[in-house]
């Protein structure tokens, strides 16, 4: 993927020697996002971003992105491809991708913000020449995804536990792959069991794509290693069955008018 973006900030052109440092923040921070989306799982992000090697060349801001062969096979199956060819052409209702879409915004807003005059993205892998984002998407802004807070209870098997510089939990739930769930670092060192490789209950809230129904910023609010018990019939027949002092009651319901009444009466 590359990103090439021509523009002036403060009467100076945008090149390799003089290039805006929150622009190439801008960029560096939007490009993973923009390759991997929400698709990937966790345990394969990491190994992508590793993957990435940047090349800044002569011609205004010129930012190529290279992935290894086995980095860009883990795209496959993903939306990727695809989200490129409707942005190539100005659909961005089409991009199905709410993170990818959000960070396509991100990176246009900032640089137009700090100059910019055109915004040319390409793709070798999705097959996409390079177009002009800022021609293609006019000044029409973005449609932000609607996130909204949410927060489950959710069967997971614990990955990993802790952090050397942050507190979370890798969770793999079923049908979801695994997440990254932040934690409070006195919370896991108060744990009385090693949960590690187990299965548990976790309470997990974060934000969700009403669109796509993407998770994002998952946060861990508690954990429970104890198994679900299961509903016994005979049991809860058994407890329902037993004698109370309505049973000597003849007609409960008008014994319980008469309650009310007398309630009424006292209050009166």
């Amino acid at each position: 993927m590359s990103i090439h973006s021509r523009g002036t900030k403060d009467g100076v052109e945008f090149s390799p020697s003089s290039m805006p440092l929150s622009a190439l923040e801008a960029v560096i921070t939007t490009i993973p996002k923009i390759v991997m989306g929400a698709s990937i799982q966790s345990s394969r992000r990491s190994e992508i971003r590793e993957a990435m090697r940047i090349s800044i060349e002569d011609g205004s801001i010129n930012i190529g992105v290279v992935l290894s062969v086995a980095a860009a096979a883990m795209l496959n199956g993903t939306t990727f491809a695809e989200d490129m060819a409707s942005l190539s052409v100005g659909r961005i209702a089409d991009i199905k991708d709410g993170v990818r879409k959000d960070a396509v915004g991100a990176l246009k807003s900032e640089l137009v913000r700090e100059g910019a005059s055109s915004i040319g993205v390409s793709s070798q892998y999705a097959n996409v020449n390079e177009f002009d984002m800022m021609q293609e998407l006019g000044d029409a802004p973005l449609e932000e995804s609607a996130l909204v807070d949410s927060d489950s209870y959710v069967m997971a098997l614990i990955t990993d536990l802790g952090g050397k510089s942050k507190a979370n939990v890798h969770l793999e739930i079923p049908g979801r792959g695994t997440i990254v769930a932040e934690s409070v670092r006195q919370y896991l060192s108060e744990l009385t069991e090693n949960l590690l490789y187990k299965e548990v209950l976790a309470h997990v809230a974060y934000k969700v794509d009403v669109a796509t129904g993407e998770w994002s910023k998952p946060r861990l609010i508690s954990l429970d290693a104890s198994k679900p018990r299961s509903f016994d019939v005979r049991m809860f027949e058994a407890a329902i069955s037993k004698p109370t002092g309505w049973n000597s009651v003849v007609d409960p319901v008008a014994e319980i008018r008469r309650l009310r009444g007398a309630d009424v009466a006292a209050t009166a």
